[in-house]
């Protein structure tokens, strides 16, 4: 179980894109708390698989997620009838943009603690430092494994969202699975899913083209890389669109069987 500093450390964190856009991120630094992600004596930056998914973090894939919003802005300057799913948002700050241009967000993350205590911090302190008039009120907090959360959606287009976020989630390929099913679940059938990531996750597995590789076996979505984005350690991150295929859309929960991948018949001779 997690152990969260009831005084909040908030610093501030300016984002700047390429195209001249801009914008002062408020973030919950518990680096500077003193206390460890987990009652067991962990590195920094430590993800326990099952105990603790990383949602203290301010990570970069969701930086650049934020960076990609910004960027896009006008697409989402009104978003009263929005409805919109921030997967795995640790600290909510690229929900918290669609709630501030009038969206209703609901802010999932794997650890209650997280969900509970940092997350609504958060949102609140960047929704006040961006003078949004929007109200917390339109927002939603839901914790839990994905597996079981999808268990308990309808599946119901009128249940799902227009805008799915999601960044640094395919990570861990032993998660990919419950992921899919998350998204496919919730997402509308003219509905976006933008998930941010990087070109791989060293030591995790994980990584863009083998999340794209996983999807394509259920031959569901279209995926497109909408942005792409490289730091000063040369690491490749990117920004993910995923929509449904013509003709694809389902309300089932029933995920069709992947597709074996052609391979080529050689003569021997």
């Amino acid at each position: 179980m997690l152990k969260i500093a009831h005084a909040a450390n908030i610093s501030t964190r300016t984002v700047k894109t390429e195209s001249g856009n801009e914008l002062e991120l408020k973030y919950f630094d518990y680096k500077s708390t003193g206390f460890s992600p987990s009652e067991t004596d962990l590195k920094k930056d430590c993800i326990v698989s099952g105990e603790y998914e990383g949602g203290l973090e301010l990570w970069e894939g969701n930086v650049c997620l934020i960076k990609h919003l910004l960027d896009t802005q006008s697409q989402y300057s009104n978003s009263e009838d929005l409805r919109v799913l921030d997967v795995g948002c640790g600290q909510g700050q690229a929900g918290a943009i669609l709630l501030s241009a009038g969206a209703q967000v609901t802010f999932q993350d794997f650890n209650k603690n997280v969900i509970s205590d940092i997350t609504p911090l958060c949102v609140n302190a960047n929704l006040e430092t961006w003078q949004s008039s929007s109200s917390n009120k339109k927002a939603h907090y839901i914790y839990g494994d994905w597996e079981e959360l999808t268990k308990e959606c309808s599946g119901e287009e009128i249940d799902r969202y227009d805008l799915i976020l999601t960044a640094d989630t395919v990570y861990n390929k032993s998660y990919y699975q419950k992921l899919y099913e998350y998204i496919r679940i919730n997402l509308k059938e003219s509905g976006t899913c933008l998930c941010s990531c990087q070109a791989y996750y060293y030591g995790c597995g994980g990584g863009e083209q083998e999340y794209i590789d996983f999807s394509d076996k259920f031959n569901e979505f279209d995926i497109t890389k909408l942005q792409e984005f490289e730091d000063n350690n040369s690491i490749k991150r990117c920004v993910l669109g995923i929509k449904w295929k013509p003709e694809s859309y389902t309300t089932s929960k029933e995920v069709p069987p992947p597709q074996e991948a052609e391979t080529e018949n050689f003569l021997s001779f």
